[in-house]
């Protein structure tokens, strides 16, 4: 038995984080659809939307199947989707309430989300890491549709595509973290084979040019819980900047060395596309150039509260990071 690939196919089954990530989309619709509604739209438009929204999520919650889950997690997720109707019922009578039906849905959001992780626990770091995954990937949905609500000019096909490949490239390098996990940086039970110690010895054998595998043998594998820690944070960091859009100047620009490394580290391994990894430092350089946070990430609400103000030192550094 693995511990593992057991906890992590228990979660990517969506045992647990699919649904509750249901029911944080669920949230999301209610503000986004009453909450945060448009006063000019009519109120047919309105019901038209909301039906349109619960439909879809009711489609999603069917195709991934309604936890089976006891005891305290299964009595929480109920508890969640019941105040989140009844505050949208709420809410959408009294336009005044608007601001605290708001803090009514992340206080439900927050119940969602932190109470069953707390109850559950986690057996592996990698059950954490992937419900962090999809923590991430509502807070990214939240953040692109808030961007669509106040910013009509966010709402072109160009700005939704940017999003939704900084989105999956932010989720191939949280995925990447999954098997290089500390504190022994290896995907396998005896914590010194597999993982990360395996592909800095590829690299040592299938490097490019002689200068970088020399440096890899000499200087990062005996020091390797000095790098590890390092590579393992970088790829996190990178996750999150792409995910959720935030400095993802930055992330690109990460992204883009850490792919160039492994494009020159792997480049005459027999097993591996060097143009894949080519092709992956072209993606996120696109990001840079193109600055994919203010496409529906937290750079664009950066960039909108830093308009007409008068710019300092830090707002010109934040606005060449984003």
């Amino acid at each position: 038995m693995n511990p593992f690939s057991d906890t992590l196919n228990f979660f990517l089954r969506g045992e647990l984080p699919l649904h509750i990530l249901w029911l944080l989309l669920l949230t999301i619709a209610i503000e986004f659809v009453i909450v945060r509604r448009d006063s000019d739209a009519s109120a047919a438009r309105r019901r038209s939307m909301w039906v349109g929204s619960i439909v879809v999520l009711a489609l999603l919650a069917y195709a991934l199947g309604w936890p089976k889950l006891g005891g305290i997690v299964n009595y929480l997720l109920w508890v969640c989707l019941l105040a989140s109707l009844a505050a949208a019922g709420l809410i959408s009578r009294r336009r005044e309430k608007a601001k605290l039906g708001v803090v009514v849905l992340w206080v439900i959001r927050a119940m969602a989300a932190i109470v069953p992780a707390v109850a559950i626990g986690f057996t592996h770091p990698a059950g954490a890491m992937v419900y962090l995954l999809w923590m991430l990937v509502a807070a990214s949905v939240y953040i692109a549709l808030l961007n669509l609500h106040r910013d009509p000019g966010q709402r072109t096909l160009q700005h939704l595509w940017m999003w939704a490949v900084r989105l999956f490239i932010g989720g191939l390098w949280w995925q990447n973290t999954l098997w290089k996990l500390p504190p022994t940086y290896t995907d396998n039970p005896d914590g010194v084979s597999g993982g990360l110690h395996f592909w800095i010895g590829e690299m040592v054998k299938n490097a490019a040019f002689a200068l970088q595998a020399d440096f890899v043998r000499d200087v990062i594998q005996p020091r390797f819980y000095f790098f590890a820690p390092q590579v393992f944070a970088v790829e996190v960091v990178i996750g999150i900047s792409l995910l959720l859009g935030f400095f993802g100047r930055v992330g690109g620009a990460l992204g883009a060395l850490m792919a160039l490394n492994l494009w020159l580290g792997l480049y005459r391994a027999s097993y591996e596309w060097p143009w894949a990894y080519f092709f992956l430092i072209l993606v996120q350089a696109t990001f840079v150039v193109f600055r994919t946070g203010r496409s529906l990430g937290c750079d664009a609400l950066l960039a909108a509260r830093q308009t007409g103000e008068r710019k300092g030192i830090a707002a010109r550094v934040i606005a060449w990071l984003t």
